[in-house]
């Protein structure tokens, strides 16, 4: 079982995201697939949403591939450490194309039951790939704050950042989510909370 799962697992990085064949999502997830994902605090839910947060990266970095640095099973669990690169393309998230070539990091556990994956929780580095597009200014990483932040709350919100605070994932989130329902819900209203609002099928 563990050997399949494997298999399951690495035809998601190299068919789905590397090749991009989306023919094969509806055999490899489940109807009742869910993403969670600290960093984009929208619900992915089922073959769907995921085909549409697929595209999202997909148009944006066209020649993207991903390289399997672990695999590991325990049970019906699959955990991959990855490392994806890819160009600049096309417009992520109302970012339009740099031209600029980027390198992320991130690890992805999924849990599989009758051969197709139910639920992935994943982790990576978004600020990291903000900052490699040029839509994060470096100071949010880290370094020195500017007395030209912004208002005293602002710069109360980038220090966080800049040290590394657990607002990190919420302040990167809020960014991403309320980009992504521009691009994926056009209708939904801003003021939604973000973990209630979901893309699926």
């Amino acid at each position: 079982m563990s050997e399949e799962n494997k298999n399951i697992a690495r035809r998601v990085m190299e068919e789905v995201w590397n090749y991009q064949k989306l023919s094969v999502v509806d055999e490899l997830f489940s109807p009742d697939y869910e993403m969670h994902d600290p960093a984009t605090p929208l619900r992915v839910r089922g073959t769907g949403g995921f085909k549409q947060f697929h595209e999202l990266y997909s148009s944006a970095f066209p020649d993207q591939h991903f390289t399997i640095d672990d695999l590991i099973t325990d049970r019906d669990r699959v955990v991959i450490r990855w490392t994806v690169k890819g160009t600049h393309k096309g417009e992520l998230l109302g970012i339009a194309p740099t031209g600029k070539s980027v390198s992320v990091t991130g690890t992805t556990i999924s849990r599989i039951a009758g051969g197709k994956i139910v639920e992935d929780w994943v982790h990576w580095d978004p600020l990291g790939l903000l900052r490699q597009i040029g839509a994060v200014a470096r100071n949010l990483a880290g370094g020195r704050i500017g007395k030209r932040s912004g208002t005293s709350a602002v710069r109360e919100r980038t220090k966080s950042v800049a040290m590394g605070h657990d607002a990190v994932p919420e302040f990167l989130g809020c960014v991403v989510a309320r980009r992504l329902l521009r691009c994926c819900e056009p209708s939904a209203k801003s003021a939604l909370p973000m973990r209630e609002t979901s893309i699926s099928a």
